[in-house]
């Protein structure tokens, strides 16, 4: 069901904020489809830079990356 891109995620999320709880894997695959693994590795590194390790803020981060993207237009 689930594709390389979000397994790469996962692993890459699983490497800098532990394990990652079932319940999020859905979410996260939804922001795989329009986000790269080049994306979400910044915003991991934008996240532990600000000593937070959740998903749903590295989500939060993405979210914004958009919204400024947009707003750039």
């Amino acid at each position: 069901m689930y594709d390389e891109n979000l397994k790469n995620i996962v692993r890459l999320l699983e490497e800098n904020m532990g394990v990652i709880p079932p319940i999020l894997i859905d979410e996260i695959y939804e922001y795989s489809k329009i986000f790269s693994l080049q994306m979400f590795s910044e915003a991991i590194k934008i996240a532990v830079g600000n000593k937070s390790r959740r998903v749903p803020y590295v989500l939060g981060i993405l979210i914004c990356s958009r919204n400024f993207k947009k707003l750039e237009r």
